[in-house]
């Protein structure tokens, strides 16, 4: 069996920077602040691997394909009145699963434009996620998005 290497702190700074762009990038395109073309969209879809295949929170399985059209057809949903974001919490890479492969977890917080708390302001959801990355030099932060895997935190 070889030796993996642990995940160097270069490795770990790239992962973080790449979830929390990539979910910028959401927050802007559910808002709608951004165009909607092919060369803004592939920001998102050119991360995703050919494989790539997610598990929402509420237990349903997705592939690459489904989540494309479901983030595509998705601009715009929100406007800035809904004040729509999403906040990364607590980001950490649980370990190396091979030579160019990385296991991070991170919390996801985002409003719920219509979900009110009992003095009518926007609440936060959150969710745990777990997310295989493989390292790729042509994608725009270095990582490929192999898996994601998402639970519903208490509230």
């Amino acid at each position: 069996m070889k030796n993996i290497e642990p995940v160097t702190s270069s490795e770990s700074l790239s992962a973080k920077r790449e979830i929390e762009d990539l979910h910028a990038f959401f927050t802007e395109w559910y808002n709608g602040t951004i165009v909607n073309t092919d060369d803004i969209y592939q920001r998102f879809s050119s991360v995703m691997d050919e494989n790539f295949h997610m598990i929402t929170p509420n237990a349903d399985v997705l592939d690459r394909e489904k989540v494309l059209n479901f983030v595509r057809e998705g601009w715009g949903q929100f406007n800035k009145q809904d004040e729509f974001a999403i906040e990364i919490r607590n980001f950490r890479v649980m370990r190396r699963i091979s030579q160019n492969t990385i296991l991070v977890l991170y919390e996801e917080w985002q409003t719920e434009p219509g979900r009110l708390d009992t003095e009518g302001r926007i609440t936060l959801r959150g969710r745990l996620s777990a997310a295989g990355l493989r390292a790729d030099e042509r994608m725009v932060n270095g990582w490929a998005w192999l898996f994601v895997h998402e639970v519903w935190l208490p509230e």
